[in-house]
This record gives C-alpha cells, structure tokens and sequence, in this order.
C-alpha cells in the first residue's frame, strides 16, 4: 500500500471520528447540572466562527 492511500485512510479516520464526537457533543443535555457541555459547545462555535 502507497504512502498516499495510507494518508488517505488515516485522514478519512480521524475525519470519522470528528464527526462522530460534534454529533456526540451536539446531543449532549445543557442544564444547570453540566456547565462542562455548554462550555465545550461555546468553544467549539468560537472554532466554528474563526474558521469561515
């Protein structure tokens, strides 16, 4: 196998993965009881906004 299909398929993974954890982190409750969510999620829109 090339160097550049194993580059492929590490990207296509951690891309995967990625998606996986923002659909995770988007259907986590935000509550009095988890500040830690609503701070992933603020986080995550400040990454969002810097990279348009």
């Amino acid at each position: 196998m090339g160097l550049k299909v194993r580059i492929q398929k590490l990207l296509f993974q951690i891309l995967k993965d990625l998606i996986l954890f923002l659909n995770k982190l988007e259907s986590i409750t935000v509550g009095g009881t988890t500040p830690m969510a609503a701070g992933l999620k603020k986080r995550f829109r400040g990454f969002k906004k810097g990279s348009q």
